[in-house]
């Protein structure tokens, strides 16, 4: 697993050895950033059920001013930890060992870009979208990156739409946000 874009391009990252964690592919991430690429200068982004960082730290290495970093896993923390300072990124980093619900409870952060990538089939990706606008995280044009079993349902809340939506092989990816329905 490697950065593929932005000023650590090509530096590896420590993986997970357990099942525990999904890392998004490379190609899968690839093709992620090569949509959102002109969204991330400046970019607060949350990376939620992080796994190894991977996601937020292809954020920082394309231009994020920050990347809050949150999984329960002490696995994943370790690893989380471990890649932030390979990349030498702890001075725009944050990272939480603790649930989504607890992080979203506790969080005042506002944040551009969100990263959600739950285990699949669970409904973690409509509840933390839920608690997440409930609480106000989300910036007015906020874009959620959704990573989901290619055959998984998720239910956006009201006024929220599907900008693209996107399959590979068995990983789905949603890029949502705010707006009109077209």
């Amino acid at each position: 697993m490697r950065i593929i874009s932005g000023i650590k391009r090509g530096m590896n990252l420590f993986s997970p050895t357990s099942d525990e964690t999904r890392p998004t592919t490379d190609r899968v991430r690839e093709n992620i950033f090569n949509l959102i690429r002109f969204d991330l200068a400046g970019a607060n982004v949350l990376d939620l059920f992080a796994g190894s960082g991977a996601m937020g730290i292809e954020a920082l290495s394309g231009g994020a001013l920050g990347c809050t970093f949150v999984d329960n896993s002490n696995k994943a923390y370790d690893i989380i930890l471990k890649n932030i300072n390979k990349a030498g990124f702890n001075d725009k980093s944050k990272i939480y060992r603790k649930s989504f619900a607890k992080f979203i409870d506790e969080s005042t952060d506002k944040f551009d870009i969100i990263f959600l990538d739950p285990p699949y089939h669970n409904k973690y990706v409509d509840l933390s979208m839920k608690m997440i606008l409930k609480k106000g995280l989300d910036k007015k044009n906020c874009l959620f990156v959704i990573e989901t079993d290619f055959d998984e349902n998720i239910n956006l809340p009201e006024g929220y739409i599907i900008l693209k939506e996107k399959i590979y092989g068995r990983v789905k990816v949603t890029l949502a946000k705010r707006g009109d329905k077209v």
